[in-house]
């Protein structure tokens, strides 16, 4: 999946203490997909992600650079995720 999501950008939400936020990392990673992760130990993200009413993290955002369409998968949703990024 390396590359794919060059058009489109991937921003994480999570915590420290969240297994499922590791967990998400850690496909991430082994997928080679690259994310902005927004940690919520800073204040600002915090309050960022209040806008979406997210029920839980890990939260994702995927904004398509084209179109500016956004796509939010809540929770550890690997296969989600993937669809997204290929939409």
């Amino acid at each position: 999946m390396k590359g794919e999501n060059v058009m489109k950008q991937v921003i994480l939400y999570s915590s420290d203490h969240c297994i499922f936020c590791v967990k998400m990392k850690e496909w991430l990673k082994q997928n080679q997909i690259s994310y902005i992760d927004k940690n919520l130990k800073k204040r600002e993200y915090s309050q960022e992600l209040k806008q979406y009413n997210a029920v839980g993290i890990p939260f994702i955002l995927i904004i398509d650079n084209k179109t500016n369409d956004k796509k939010i998968v809540q929770g550890f949703q690997p296969d989600l995720v993937k669809k997204y990024l290929n939409d």
